[in-house]
């Protein structure tokens, strides 16, 4: 049993960190589509691209926020589980201010 316990909460702990590795992902992907937008708004604006384009480019970017909401909500429960396999959780536990 006590194995398991530990076995669990080293899983608990792994998808906490892979967790905030999808946020860092998701933030990196931001910065991308943000440019990415403003190099497109500016060629639209200058005619040199449809709104078609544009659009696209606005559509990915809102993509990769809601990624960054999806990472964000994945390691809130990551921790919770980890904090649960630890014995921690509580209603005064800091994820769920």
């Amino acid at each position: 049993m006590e194995q398991r316990v530990r076995v669990e909460v080293m899983e608990a702990a792994t998808l906490f960190a892979a967790s905030q590795a999808r946020v860092g992902t998701a933030r990196t992907a931001i910065a991308a589509a943000e440019e990415s937008l403003r190099i497109t708004r500016d060629r639209y604006e200058a005619g040199l691209e449809t709104i078609t384009s544009r659009l696209r480019t606005e559509t990915a970017l809102t993509e990769a926020r809601l990624r960054l909401l999806i990472a964000g909500h994945s390691v809130r429960i990551a921790r919770l589980n980890h904090e649960a396999d630890l014995g921690k959780l509580g209603p005064d536990l800091e994820v769920l201010q």
